[in-house]
């Protein structure tokens, strides 16, 4: 009797687990941010991984961003890549690209990538094939792997200008030069449990989840073809001889292992791992992070048409505000396309910020009160 009860038990949890099913409806799309809060560190996994397991903000560390998921012509100014249908920043720990995803009924997919090379600046690479970054629905005991790639020339004599002529003879041998990048990434969905969070505010509760464990691995590169016989070298190679440094080491191989806890209704995990090479650490805890108690309420009270104006747009040095409502305790915080928090102040009735430091490109602003609600947010371009 005994047995029965335990397997109508176990039955009956993997059918709860089992009705966790992530669709295109609660996947993340253009528009979408996601506040969080993060932990750095090297922790012994059997630390963290628990059952139910139980994180908590009061143990990790004040580092906070918030992932961006941006319209694809915010970021493609040539429309390389039409049917994307966001984008968002994907950081490595030595390097970093813009990732155009499309997403659909039954997957996602990424169409290419913008990395920013040495010498030559922002380049588009579109893969050969779109590379499956997740499918639908996506529900326990679920995998996939996919792998693509993409790789663009240029012709040597574009860089005359900045070989020494002592060295002149490097373009003789050589003809053309090549960026290359490789991504494979296999997941899988097999673990199932319980996770709580505290300290997160709006997300302090108990989820059902389903575990996606990710591997993704990344390599770029960049080769130098001989005229005389069209094979390719390595461009580390012959840098070695030159007197030029470039800011990376190459070839980039970079291996990204991650724990996602994926619930129903909330477009992306509420909890993620890195884990070390050999899944035997974690170093990095990432939890949902919102200090909005009630953003239904904080939109109610703060219309998104407030009459506080951010102005101008494209931007030089200053960014003048303007609170004609005379809203008491406000504060903007200024974030990167990549999250990062760059900069917060307290706004006036008049305030004004100089960016005149700030590199050129796309950045988003939050204005909220002093119990971090919500009032207004939008985004400026940096000249």
């Amino acid at each position: 009797m005994n047995k029965i009860v335990i397997i109508l038990f176990i039955v009956f949890s993997v059918s709860l687990f089992s009705q966790i099913s992530i669709t295109e409806n609660n996947y993340y799309h253009s528009g979408t941010s996601i506040p969080m809060i993060h932990h750095e560190d090297i922790v012994p996994l059997s630390q963290v991984i628990s059952n139910p397991l139980q994180l908590s903000n009061s143990s990790l560390d004040d580092l906070h961003d918030t992932l961006f998921f941006l319209s694809p012509e915010e970021i493609d100014f040539n429309n390389v890549f039409p049917d994307a249908s966001c984008t968002f920043y994907l950081e490595f720990p030595e390097y970093g690209a813009y990732v155009f995803e499309r997403t659909s009924e039954n997957k996602s997919e990424i169409l290419g990538i913008i990395i920013n090379i040495p010498m030559i600046g922002d380049q588009s690479f579109t893969f050969n094939k779109p590379l499956t970054l997740f499918e639908f629905p996506t529900i326990l005991n679920h995998q996939f792997s996919d792998h693509s790639s993409s790789d663009i020339r240029f012709g040597l004599n574009e860089f005359s200008n900045i070989i020494p002529s002592e060295y002149s003879t490097v373009l003789l041998m050589f003809d053309t030069i090549r960026a290359l990048v490789d991504i494979s990434i296999s997941a899988n969905y097999t673990d199932f449990g319980k996770i709580t969070l505290s300290g997160t505010n709006v997300f302090d509760k108990e989820y059902n989840y389903i575990r996606e464990f990710k591997n993704l691995h990344f390599v770029f590169d960049m080769q130098l073809r001989r005229k005389f016989d069209g094979s390719w070298v390595p461009l580390s190679s012959i840098l070695s001889l030159l007197p030029i440094e470039i800011p990376i080491t190459l070839p980039i191989d970079q291996t990204n292992k991650t724990y996602s806890y994926w619930t129903n209704d909330y477009q992306y995990p509420i909890a993620e791992i890195i884990l070390s090479e050999d899944q035997q650490f974690a170093t990095r805890i990432s939890l949902r992070y919102d200090t909005t108690t009630n953003e239904t309420e904080a939109i109610d009270i703060f219309s998104q048409n407030s009459k506080i104006y951010i102005y101008p747009n494209p931007v030089n040095n200053f960014i003048y505000i303007n609170n004609e409502e005379n809203i008491n305790n406000l504060s903007i915080s200024i974030y990167s396309v990549d999250g990062k928090l760059i900069q917060s102040l307290e706004i006036q009735n008049s305030s004004s910020l100089d960016i005149s430091n700030y590199k050129t490109g796309y950045y988003f602003y939050k204005i909220t009160n002093k119990e971090k609600q919500f009032v207004k947010n939008g985004q400026f371009v940096k000249r």
